[in-house]
């Protein structure tokens, strides 16, 4: 009931949306062992940006079963975002966790988190990595993709640091557009630390394709 009470104010379900509210009664059933009210505690909590909390709700709730905080937990190793700094050996334990309970999602971000672990560590003993490799094209475009959304996205989603991160890991494999963008960012100092050098690298990279945007900052910078 408590558990239940929380989700109405949270979501607004039959009640006006109060997320003080949704944190009481979420708190109340989580302090009673509830796993759902756990990861929903949670939940709410990151989005307050009060991480550590969260994560000891998180891990709470993963301890009781609850796959989605499993996945939950993974994702927020992962991506290191809201001041959770990353950690591939966490996020690969609980998103694998979560994988063998049947959580869809997990299934998919595991072999994202594997290949790309294995691939920065040069490490390509993961089955995983392989079928990254014999899809090299489209695990690029995915990435790319991926990496757009927290490029250009409003002030809730934007993240340079992990725009960077899913960048890097196109433009390694040679998605042309990936390397130009790296490198504007390398060039600001927009989630990784300003670096010339670095810039040029990957404008290189992509101007040896005729990336047009890519020599054109070369020209700016004085490179031929």
């Amino acid at each position: 009931m408590q558990h239940q009470l929380g989700a109405r104010f949270d979501h607004g379900f039959g009640a006006p949306q109060d997320t003080a509210k949704a944190l009481l009664w979420y708190r109340r059933a989580a302090e009673q062992g509830h796993a759902g009210a756990q990861n929903n505690l949670a939940s709410v909590l990151l989005a307050e940006e009060n991480t550590e909390e969260a994560v000891y709700w998180f891990k709470q709730a993963a301890g009781n079963g609850d796959s989605t905080a499993k996945y939950n937990l993974g994702r927020l190793y992962f991506q290191g975002e809201k001041r959770c700094a990353r950690d591939d050996r966490q996020a690969i334990e609980w998103i694998e966790s979560a994988a063998e309970s049947g959580t869809p999602e997990a299934m998919e971000l595991l072999n994202q988190v594997r290949s790309l672990s294995s691939f920065e560590n040069n490490e390509p003993q993961e089955s995983s990595y392989w079928a990254a490799r014999a899809e090299h094209r489209n695990e690029a475009s995915r990435a790319y993709a991926h990496a757009l959304q927290y490029l250009f996205g409003d002030e809730g989603t934007r993240n340079y640091k992990t725009a960077a991160f899913w960048l890097k890991w196109a433009a390694k494999r040679d998605h042309v557009e990936a390397q130009a963008q790296l490198g504007h960012l390398y060039a600001q100092g927009l989630g990784v630390d300003q670096d010339k050098d670095e810039a040029i690298r990957w404008y290189r990279l992509a101007a040896t394709y005729n990336h047009a945007g890519a020599k054109a900052a070369l020209r700016m910078l004085g490179v031929e």
